[in-house]
């Protein structure tokens, strides 16, 4: 799973960003979001590898949202890691 996963609040929505992996053969990362008021994440957007941004433009002002990342292999297979540890705006 991707470590340093962290969010911060700016004019353009929230930005989640993540440690670059170590692991070789890493296809795209995906990130997820869920409201504090429930239980599963939902997917918002798959990221090419070399990146470890995404911008959630989304966002609804004064809702608490947690966010984790996977690693999606490049095999054709398509296995991906579990949820990162969650971060949330502070």
């Amino acid at each position: 799973a991707p470590t340093g996963v962290a969010a911060v609040k700016t004019d353009e929505g929230i930005k989640i960003f993540w440690d670059k992996s170590e692991a070789g053969g890493i296809g795209e990362y995906r990130v997820y979001r869920r409201a504090a008021d429930k239980d599963s994440y939902e997917l918002l957007g798959n990221v090419e590898a070399k990146y470890t941004l995404y911008v959630d433009a989304k966002a609804v002002e004064g809702v608490r949202y947690y966010y984790a990342v996977t690693a999606v292999d490049q095999a054709a297979s398509a296995n991906e890691s579990q949820k990162s540890k969650e971060a949330t705006v502070r």
